[in-house]
């Protein structure tokens, strides 16, 4: 295909991340499914080492719990097998123009329990809200902070993170298709701003949980992030436990059947933003 070079072929995890190292292609077509290695785990080596490298998931399956696991290791698209070459170029020409893909063929939604599902009346619907897992997307460029918040978020039980990226545009592609309850957030991504997906987060979801987790604590943008609808914006040299503080008090909250708020009756943020209370 004209505009397409390949520079290299592996057949196996292992030697597909020795070569995307030693190569620096634009883009890897990653097979999921791999005798040493999964393609889950050779796009988290990759991208932990070449995070300009992006990754095409290429698969004979089409399970959701596949797909996720493979945008949460930063895949910027995922392509079932079986196409013709038409869509596979599409793809590629996709991704590199900054815009995730995910193939037709892949159905990401979730199961809905009806109003009588193992609950009848109002006490009930809430005990199945309860019970539900807080659904947790997490958006930074820096694969180090990423790994730190799923290890403090693995300490807690009734939190499932549903996808992490370090890009605006799988970002807010993961927010849509994963409809989370908590959106974790830096402001400045790659030549990017997080205030982007901010705002696009509050529009679908009026009532997701925003924690801005940030190095760049200007009183403008601590303002900027508060108009757009942010709940807690936190330092991540000085304040990163406090995001594990606030996700227990919204699990905590949600299984009592309080509401969603973090905190019943605050405004937004910590200390710091105008008119703002303290986080807990």
């Amino acid at each position: 295909m004209p505009g397409i070079d390949v520079v290299g072929e592996a057949d196996g995890g292992y030697a597909g991340i020795r070569m995307a190292l030693q190569l620096r292609p634009d883009i890897v077509v990653m097979d999921v499914d791999m005798p040493d290695l999964d393609g889950v785990e050779a796009t988290k080596w990759i991208l932990a080492r070449a995070p300009g490298i992006k990754v095409l998931a290429f698969s004979a399956g089409s399970n959701p719990d596949i797909v996720r696991e493979m945008f949460s290791a930063g895949a910027s698209g995922y392509l079932v097998k079986g196409g013709d070459s038409d869509q596979l170029v599409e793809a590629i020409h996709s991704i590199m123009a900054g815009r995730p893909y995910l193939s037709g063929k892949i159905l990401l939604g979730h199961h809905k329990a009806s109003d009588h599902d193992e609950t009848s009346g109002r006490g009930g619907l809430r005990d199945a809200r309860a019970r539900k897992p807080v659904r947790c997307v997490l958006v930074d460029d820096s694969f180090v902070v990423r790994e730190r918040i799923v290890d403090l978020l693995s300490s807690l039980e009734g939190i499932e993170l549903a996808g992490q990226a370090a890009d605006l545009a799988t970002g807010t592609l993961l927010v849509r298709e994963c409809q989370p309850d908590v959106l974790i957030l830096d402001v400045d991504l790659v030549g990017q701003s997080g205030l982007d997906l901010l705002e696009t987060a509050k529009v679908l979801n009026p009532a997701i949980l925003v924690i801005m987790l940030t190095n760049h604590d200007h009183p403008l943008v601590k303002q900027r992030c508060a108009d757009l609808g942010a709940d807690f914006f936190f330092h991540k040299s000085t304040e990163f436990e406090k995001v594990l503080e606030v996700c227990r008090e919204f699990i905590e909250t949600r299984a009592a059947g309080i509401g969603s708020s973090p905190v019943p009756g605050s405004g937004y943020f910590n200390s710091g933003a105008p008119g703002a209370k303290e986080a807990p």
